[in-house]
C-alpha cells in the first residue's frame, strides 16, 4: 500500500475558507507523490475533482454526514471511491487499514482537510482508486467504509472525555475506602498506572460504566458509554460480551484492576486486537457499585516503554525480583525479559506466568539449545508461547513456521497468531507467539511441544549433526559429523528427513573405487505396496537419465518422480544420488530384503558394465533369480538359439534372440522351473543323480 500523503492545510488558504473546485483539486494533488503518474492527465484530474467537490458539498449540506460516491474507471478495470466527512481522529490510517483488509494492491489514496467552514467544522475529503472489486465484494467494501467512518466519529467525539475519565478513576482508586479487602496490586500503583495510560500511552477506542447491584453486573448502556461501545454494530456485540466477562472476573478475584486482550481487531487506526482495562468503583463503605471499562490498545510510546516506567508491570517485576533472589545477573535477565517482551503481554500475564517464562529463559545454558514455554492468557482467551533459540537460527522462515505451527496446534485460523521478537540478549533470540483461542486451552497446555518446536526451528545441518552424535551407526561420530553435516545440498535438506539422511550416509560410506555404485530400495512398508523409492549412489561419475532408465526398465521397474542430489562429503569427492519413485511390474511382490539380497547386487553389476543389460534381468524381481542364475538362463538360451532349436521347421525362420528373451521374461515361472532343472542336472555340488 502506498504511504499516506501529507495533508494539505486545506482549500481556502489565508482568511478565505470558501472551498471551490479549483482549491479542492489543488489541495488533493499538490501533495501527491511523484509516483502518482496515472492521474496526470487533465481529464482524469477533472473527473476526480468533479466528484470530490460534489461529495464535499453534499457532506457540508448535511452537517458532516459522510457522503460517498463510487465509479468504475478504465473500462471497469479499476474503481474510484470519493468521500467527504467531518474530520475525525485516525481517519487516514483507518482507510489504509480497510484497503489492506480487502487485499487491495497499491491503491491510490489522495486526501485533504479543509479549514473550518461556516458551521465551524473541518471536513476530510478523500479519493481512493484501486483494482476493481467484484459484485458483493464492492458492496461489502462500501458498507465497511461507511461503518469505519462512523467508528472514527464515535471515537473522536468521546476521545477527550475518555482520557479525562482516567484521572477521575485514578482519584477514586486512591480514596481510603478503596484500599481495604483487595487482592492484587496496591491502589496507589493502580492509580499511577491509570495516569500513565492517560499520558498518551494508550489509544482510547471506547469506555463504559457497568453498574453492579448485589454482585450482578448490568449490561453496557449507550447512555453510560463512549466511543465504540456506544455503537449497536453487530461486530461490536462480542466486544460488549467480553467487557462484561472481564468485569465478572474482576469481582470474582476482588482485584482493583483487570487487564485482558480480546480476540477482536480494532476497526479503526491499527489492525491490532483490542485491550480491555476494567477498574472497580467503590462507595464510601468500600462496596463495589460499578466497574469502569476502557477499551483500546497501547500507543507506540506505550508499547516501547520500559517496565520500570509502567506502574502495574513495575509491581510485578518487584514481586518477582523478591522471589528470585539469585543475584544481579538473574535480576538483570528478569528485567530484560519484561522490558523487551510485548508490553500488552506484560500487562496481561499473571506474575506466575511471567515467572514461568523467566525460568525457561534462565534455564538456557547451551549456546545451541532451544527452549519453549507456553502459558495461558489470564482471561483464558488464548495462550502465550515463548521460544528461545540461538540467534543464528532466527530468520523470517523460522518465524513463519512457528506461527503456522502454533496456529495448527491450537486449532485457530491461519494468520490468527501474532509474533514478537526479542534479540537483545545474544547468543539467543526470544520469539513470542500469542494465539487467540477460547477452547481447549487447558488440554493444549499439557502438550509437550519442546521436541517438535526444536525440530521446526533448528537448521537442517544442526539437526543432522545431533542425529549423527546420538546414533549407534558410526564408529566415530566426530568424523561422520565433520564429513556429512554440511555435505547435502539445499534441495536435499528441503525434501529428505533426517532419518533418511542417516541411511544415505551409511550407504555413501560403503562406496569405494572397487564399488563405485550402490543401488538401494526404501519402502513405506515391508512389501512396498504403499510406495517405494530406488536410489542410485554413484561415486565421482555423473550419470544421465538415458543411462539409468533402460537398466531399471529391463529389471522390471517403472520409474516415476525423479530427484537428483549432488552430495559433497568432506575430503571424499562428489557423490551423485538419483532417487526415483518406482512401481514393480504387475503381479510382482517386492520387499527390501529381497531387493538388497538379489536385485541390488545385480543392478550394481550392470551399472559397472560387469553384466548384460536386457529384459532377462527382470527375472530378478519376478522369479527371484540372481544375476548369476540369469546368466545361466541367458547362456543356455543363446546356445539353443545358435543350435537352431528356435527355427521353424515349416518356414525355416529363426526367432530373434531378443524375442526369445522377452518370451522367457514374460513367463517367469517357466524360467524358474527351467533354471531349477538345469541346476539339478548340471550342478555337481548338489551331489544329485539326475538319472
Amino acid at each position: 500500500m502506498s504511504p499516506s500523503f501529507p495533508m494539505s492545510e486545506g482549500p481556502g488558504s489565508g482568511s478565505d475558507s470558501v472551498v471551490t473546485q479549483q482549491t479542492l483539486e489543488s489541495a488533493l494533488f499538490d501533495f501527491a507523490p511523484a509516483a502518482v503518474t496515472d492521474i496526470d492527465t487533465a481529464s482524469r484530474r477533472s473527473t476526480i475533482s468533479d466528484h470530490a467537490f460534489a461529495t464535499f458539498n453534499r457532506s457540508v449540506e448535511n452537517s458532516g454526514v459522510p457522503a460517498i460516491f463510487y465509479e468504475d474507471l478504465d473500462g471497469g478495470e479499476r474503481q474510484g471511491v470519493w468521500l467527504t466527512t467531518e474530520d475525525h481522529r485516525f481517519i487516514v490510517t483507518t482507510l489504509e487499514l480497510l484497503c489492506n483488509r480487502f487485499g487491495l494492491e497499491d491503491p491510490t489514496l489522495l486526501h485533504t482537510v479543509s479549514r473550518p467552514q461556516a458551521d465551524g467544522k473541518t471536513y476530510f475529503t478523500s479519493f481512493i482508486e484501486f483494482p476493481a472489486l467484484e459484485g458483493e465484494s464492492l458492496t461489502q467494501f462500501l458498507r465497511d467504509l461507511k461503518e469505519s467512518l462512523q467508528f472514527t466519529k464515535l471515537v473522536t467525539d468521546g476521545y477527550e472525555r475518555m482520557k479525562e475519565s482516567v484521572e477521575s478513576l485514578a482519584g477514586q482508586v486512591e480514596r481510603p475506602h478503596a484500599q481495604g479487602a483487595l487482592s492484587g496490586y496496591p491502589p496507589e500503583e493502580v492509580a499511577a498506572s491509570l495516569r500513565w495510560i492517560g499520558q498518551d500511552n494508550f489509544v482510547f477506542l471506547g469506555s463504559t460504566r457497568l453498574e453492579v447491584s448485589d454482585g450482578q453486573i448490568a449490561p453496557p448502556s449507550s447512555d453510560n458509554s463512549l466511543g465504540l461501545l456506544q455503537s449497536e454494530n453487530a461486530m461490536l456485540a462480542k466486544v460488549r460480551d467480553y467487557v462484561v466477562d472481564d468485569a465478572q472476573k474482576l469481582l470474582h478475584f476482588s482485584y482493583p484492576i483487570w487487564t485482558s486482550r480480546m480476540p477482536i481487531a480494532s476497526p479503526v487506526r491499527r489492525d491490532e486486537r483490542m485491550m480491555n482495562i476494567a477498574v472497580a468503583e467503590r462507595d464510601d463503605s468500600g462496596k463495589v457499585i460499578a466497574v469502569n471499562v476502557i477499551v483500546g490498545f497501547l500507543s507506540r510510546s506505550g508499547s516501547h516503554a520500559r517496565a520500570s516506567e509502567i506502574p502495574l508491570i513495575r509491581e510485578k517485576l518487584k514481586g518477582l525480583a523478591a522471589e528470585i533472589q539469585d543475584g544481579a545477573y538473574a535480576k538483570g535477565l528478569l528485567t530484560g525479559l519484561i522490558d523487551e517482551m510485548p508490553k500488552d503481554a506484560a500487562f496481561r500475564l499473571s506474575r506466575q506466568s511471567i515467572r514461568q517464562l523467566y525460568d525457561t529463559a534462565q534455564g538456557v545454558h547451551d549456546r545451541r539449545s532451544t527452549r519453549v514455554c507456553v502459558v495461558p492468557d489470564a482471561a483464558e482467551r488464548g495462550v502465550y508461547a515463548m521460544v528461545v533459540i540461538p540467534n543464528s537460527f532466527d530468520n523470517e522462515t523460522v518465524r513463519g513456521n512457528l506461527k503456522s505451527y502454533f496456529e495448527s496446534k491450537f486449532k485457530v485460523a491461519e494468520g490468527a497468531a501474532e509474533i514478537g521478537i526479542d534479540s537483545s540478549r545474544p547468543p539467543h533470540t526470544r520469539i513470542y507467539c500469542y494465539v487467540p483461542c477460547e477452547s481447549g486451552v487447558e488440554d493444549a497446555l499439557k502438550m509437550d511441544v519442546e521436541e517438535e518446536v526444536a525440530t521446526l526451528v533448528t537448521p537442517w545441518p544442526d539437526q543432522l549433526d545431533r542425529a549423527i552424535r546420538s546414533s549407534d551407526f558410526f564408529t566415530s561420530v566426530d568424523h561422520a559429523s565433520g564429513k556429512f553435516s554440511n555435505a547435502f545440498p539445499p534441495t536435499y535438506e528441503a525434501t529428505q528427513s533426517i532419518n533418511q539422511a542417516l541411511l544415505d550416509i551409511r550407504r555413501i560410506d560403503t562406496l569405494s573405487d572397487s564399488t563405485p555404485v550402490r543401488v538401494t530400495l526404501d519402502c513405506n512398508k515391508d512389501h512396498c505396496e504403499d510406495g517405494a523409492s530406488i536410489t542410485v549412489f554413484s561415486r565421482h561419475k555423473k550419470l544421465s537419465i538415458a543411462e539409468i532408465s533402460p537398466i531399471f526398465e529391463n529389471a522390471g521397474f517403472k520409474l516415476g518422480e525423479e530427484q537428483v542430489f549432488e552430495v559433497s562429503p568432506d575430503g571424499n569427492g562428489k557423490v551423485y544420488m538419483y532417487r526415483f519413485s518406482v512401481i514393480p511390474r504387475e503381479g510382482v511382490e517386492l520387499s527390501e530384503e529381497q531387493f538388497h539380497k538379489i536385485v541390488s547386487p545385480g543392478l550394481e553389476m550392470v551399472f559397472g558394465a560387469k553384466a548384460e543389460n536386457d529384459v532377462l534381468n527382470s527375472l530378478m524381481t519376478s522369479a527371484g533369480l540372481t544375476l548369476e542364475n540369469i546368466e545361466v538362463v541367458r547362456a543356455y538360451t543363446s546356445y539353443l538359439w545358435q543350435s537352431g532349436a528356435f527355427t521353424s521347421s515349416d518356414s525355416g525362420v529363426t526367432a530373434t534372440r531378443e524375442s526369445i528373451f522377452r518370451a522367457i521374461a514374460n513367463h517367469p515361472e517357466a524360467a524358474r522351473v527351467a533354471y531349477d532343472l538345469f541346476e539339478t542336472k548340471f550342478n555337481p555340488s548338489l551331489d544329485l543323480n539326475p538319472d
